[in-house]
């Protein structure tokens, strides 16, 4: 337990804790790689969940001009020393819930890098760098 205190206080988990809040910016989906991007206006509510250990984002934009929600739950795996998140939304795979993990160097870090979803919500730039894989069964 002290390792997670140590990074609420000064880590991965107090920057996670940055992202509460309300946010809102353009986000773009590609549906097909060499097509143009869905461009779209991203509303995002992030709130600490379990006493800082997670993140939990609820979102709404629009894909191809049709409503899209969804629920994001972020987090940083102390002992796998990587970031995990699982979402759901009305867009991306029906019922299935979908899986990633990634990485990313501190310092310094914004939370939003380490996940391509939260960087597009939140900024509506690019991703600088970011190891990241996304787990299908």
């Amino acid at each position: 337990m002290e390792d997670f205190r140590e990074s609420l206080e000064k880590g991965y988990h107090k920057q996670l804790m940055a992202l509460e809040g309300s946010w809102e910016g353009p986000t773009k989906t590609w549906l097909q790689p060499d097509a143009e991007a869905d461009e779209s206006i991203n509303k995002s509510t992030f709130r600490s969940v379990l006493d800082g250990r997670f993140a939990l984002q609820e979102y709404e934009d629009t894909v191809n001009g049709e409503p899209h929600v969804g629920v994001t739950i972020f987090g940083y795996n102390l002992d796998a020393g990587r970031f995990e998140f699982a979402w759901v939304d009305s867009f991306h795979a029906g019922t299935s819930i979908m899986f990633s993990e990634g990485n990313c160097e501190l310092p310094p870090w914004r939370p939003w890098e380490a996940f391509p979803t939260a960087q597009a919500a939140l900024t509506g730039v690019g991703v600088r760098s970011y190891r990241s894989r996304t787990l299908t069964r």
